[in-house]
């Protein structure tokens, strides 16, 4: 697309040593504009094709525990360049195989992550799993509940903002100020984690951080675990 050849080719501007401090300023500049404007093009598409019902589940087994290493070794760069340790504790009697859409549980973890990471000046972040295996209600289908919880060490948000955090192109003030984000990864997430049956909150402490907890259930018939996958659950493993 035009978008691409224009962040294409800023890139290859940018590696010209014959470039003065200013002018490689500029390039970079044009290059992080690019950037961020084809992130909101494609949440836009995204947001667009939920709302349109475009969007379905696409459920497969898949190894949970490989997809947890493989988004910290992504963001394992920025957390670098930031000095920012991530944590991933994951309670023993998490089965490591699930049967549900990993592309979208990648993209709620993936988004939750980033915003910490642009939050969190300093200190740590820690992605927590854990299960629950819930009795089914009365006429209810068997299911599980697998829980993700992300918290960050950075500025927190103002409570009077926490209600609209997950509408559509809203963004936190620190966000609005770090003129990062497009104000919609937070409603993405939501409506990925709603169509995984669960639901998405956040608490948080202004100057000391954030935590985003959500579910998704896990149907019975489909992950048909053992007495031995969901044993106790008082050691974590560590990533």
């Amino acid at each position: 697309t035009p978008l691409n050849a224009i962040i294409g080719f800023s890139k290859l501007m940018s590696d010209d040593s014959l470039l003065n401090t200013e002018q490689q300023e500029n390039i970079n500049f044009i290059n992080r504009s690019g950037l961020h404007l084809l992130e909101l093009i494609n949440d836009i598409l995204e947001l667009s094709k939920i709302e349109a019902g475009a969007i379905e589940l696409d459920e497969t087994s898949f190894d949970l525990y490989y997809l947890l290493a493989n988004i910290k070794e992504i963001f394992q760069i920025k957390l670098e360049q930031k000095n920012i340790k991530l944590n991933i504790i994951v309670a023993k009697n998490v089965p490591q195989n699930i049967y549900t859409d990993a592309k979208k549980l990648r993209s709620c973890l993936s988004n939750l992550i980033a915003n910490a990471i642009k939050f969190a000046p300093q200190g740590s972040i820690t992605l927590r799993v854990y299960f629950v295996d819930e009795a089914p209600e009365e006429g209810m289908e068997p299911h599980y509940r697998l829980y993700f919880e992300v918290e960050d060490t950075g500025c927190g948000i103002y409570p009077d903002e926490l209600d609209s955090l997950f509408d559509t192109f809203t963004q936190a003030d620190a966000g609005r100020k770090s003129l990062q984000g497009t104000g919609l990864g937070l409603a993405i997430t939501r409506n990925f984690v709603r169509m995984m049956q669960g639901e998405i909150q956040v608490t948080s402490t202004l100057g000391k951080g954030s935590i985003f907890t959500f579910y998704i259930k896990l149907d019975a018939t489909k992950n048909n675990f053992t007495s031995t996958q969901l044993g106790g659950d008082n050691t974590t493993l560590i990533f």
